[in-house]
This record gives C-alpha cells, sequence and structure tokens, in this order.
C-alpha cells in the first residue's frame, strides 16, 4: 500500500460520494464518523454501502471511516461496510487496548459472510494511542496509522500552532513505529485550507521524518501532498546514476561525486525507482 494523499468525504453527501472517483487523491475515505450528524449515520453509512458496490474504482482505493467501539452505529457500520468490499478501514480512536475486540469483531463479520481480511488503518487521537501505538504495530492485522492532530490536541489539553510543533512526539512515535512494521504512516489534515503554503511546507516537515503521505480535508490539498510525497526528478536523476555506478562496481563502498556510496544509499536509491515506477514518473 502506497498513499500520498486520502482525502476525507463526507459519507452523506451523494453527490461528493459519486464525484470521488475523479478527485485528484490516491485513497478516498468516506466518512461514517465525524464528519456527520447523528441523524444522518444511518443514511451514510447505507449511501457508502450502495456506492462501495457499484463505484468504479481504477486505480484509486476506496477506504471508509467507520463509528467507534462503543458508540450505537459501530456493528451496524460494519455489517453495512464490509461486504462493500472497502480497501481499508480507518479505526477511530485506536489504541492499543480496544485493539483486540475491534478486530475480533471484524472477523466475525468477514467470517460470516466469507470475506477476505480488509486492511485496517489506525487513526490515532489521544495521549493513549499514542503510548499504545507499539501494541497496534505489532498486530497482524493493522496496515497503518494515520495520526488526528485535532483530537489528540484537544487530548492532550493542548493549543494547535501553526507549525504543529506540539505534534512532534507524536509524529515521531507513530512514524517510528509504522516503518519498523513495515506500514504505511498518514499525517494529520491541515485544517487552514485557504493556506496552501502553510499546507506545503507542513507537508515537506512530515515527508521529512519519514510519512507517506497527508490525510487531506480538500481536494487542492491532494494535489500539493501528491506532489510533495512523490519523488522529484532530481531525485530520480540521482538514484539512476549511483545505481548506474553501483553496476560498474565490484566493492561494497566506493565513491562518487565526491561522496561515499555504500549499502543504505544504494537502497535509499532503489526505494526512489520503486516509488518512481509506483506513480508513474519515470521517463
Amino acid at each position: 500500500m502506497s498513499i500520498r494523499s486520502a482525502l476525507f468525504v463526507p459519507g452523506n453527501s451523494a453527490a461528493m460520494v459519486l464525484s470521488s472517483p475523479i478527485l485528484d487523491a490516491d485513497a478516498i475515505i468516506l466518512d461514517c464518523e465525524d464528519a456527520i450528524a447523528m441523524a444522518s449515520k444511518d443514511s451514510a453509512s447505507l449511501l457508502i454501502k450502495h456506492t462501495l458496490m457499484h463505484l468504479p474504482r481504477r486505480q484509486k482505493q476506496f477506504w471508509v471511516r467507520i463509528n467507534p467501539l462503543g458508540s450505537d452505529f459501530f456493528m451496524e457500520d460494519l455489517s453495512n461496510i464490509l461486504p462493500s468490499l472497502p480497501d481499508a478501514l480507518l479505526i477511530p480512536k485506536a489504541d492499543g487496548d480496544d485493539w483486540d475486540e475491534i478486530i475480533s469483531a471484524i472477523e466475525n463479520i468477514e467470517n460470516q459472510f466469507q470475506l477476505q481480511p480488509v486492511a485496517l488503518i489506525a487513526l490515532i487521537e489521544s495521549a493513549k494511542g499514542v503510548l499504545t501505538c507499539e501494541k497496534l504495530a505489532r498486530h497482524p492485522r493493522t496496515k497503518g496509522f494515520l495520526l488526528g492532530g485535532e483530537d489528540f490536541a484537544s487530548d492532550m489539553g493542548i493549543v494547535r500552532r501553526e507549525d504543529n510543533r506540539e505534534l512532534l512526539f507524536a509524529r515521531y512515535q507513530l512514524v517510528t513505529w509504522a516503518k519498523a512494521f513495515k506500514q504505511i504512516c498518514l499525517d494529520t489534515p491541515y485544517t487552514d485550507i485557504d493556506n496552501l503554503e502553510g499546507f506545503m511546507l507542513d507537508c515537506e516537515f512530515s515527508a521529512s521524518i519519514g510519512f507517506d503521505g497527508k490525510a487531506c480535508i480538500h481536494p487542492l490539498q491532494a494535489e500539493v501532498a501528491n506532489e510533495v510525497y512523490s519523488v522529484s526528478d532530481t531525485q530520480i536523476l540521482w538514484a539512476k546514476e549511483v545505481l548506474d555506478e553501483t553496476e560498474k562496481h565490484s566493492v561494497g563502498v566506493f565513491s562518487f561525486k565526491g561522496k561515499m556510496i555504500d549499502r543504505p544509499v544504494i537502497n535509499r536509491a532503489k526505494q526512489i525507482i520503486e516509488k518512481a515506477k509506483k506513480w508513474g514518473l519515470l521517463r
């Protein structure tokens, strides 16, 4: 799974849900939870169910953020959504204490309908979620993390800042555990939708510390995220040159353009080429 942008779409808006395949995001998150008023949750779940059954998938992933364990809508969401075969479930308010119970409920539905296991993405929105993400990362059903910065800040009783420095520990914690277990890790949404420059800077920082992509709340953000979390022409050229030089040397370490090239550098070059192939960037 490789995602640069994951765009939230309210699950109760038929117009937005039906137009989502043409949006420029690698994944669409059809939302049953925070974006939906209580009175509309039943209809949102059913709309998402029928949409997933008939929507052309193309090369885009469709995830669903269900309602949390303990809510009146958790089991209803699972019963409606899982048989319609989403690419992933985004599990809100995830933490290590409840993960086994959540997975047990999901597996009961999967067994009932003889479904293949769905990918599970843990949405980390609390101090407990951050501190127990090791348990989540170690679980074989977990395929990735998404940081929910607004809820995390609320749980911590802290004020959000434009530079997101208050999220540093949570960001490093999540991305480190995700990388340790080769799972995807998506950064928190940037809520100032009119500030694309600030959004780009935020993406550039999170990409620099290992995040694979960004949760988005506006289509224009998805376009920026796709660019930032991709690889540049300069990076692709460097990677090609390094791999070409590697073929010419039989030793494990050599010098190229004044810099030492060893196994970690070669692996990095291979990763860049793999990403470029994934996103159709090789010329």
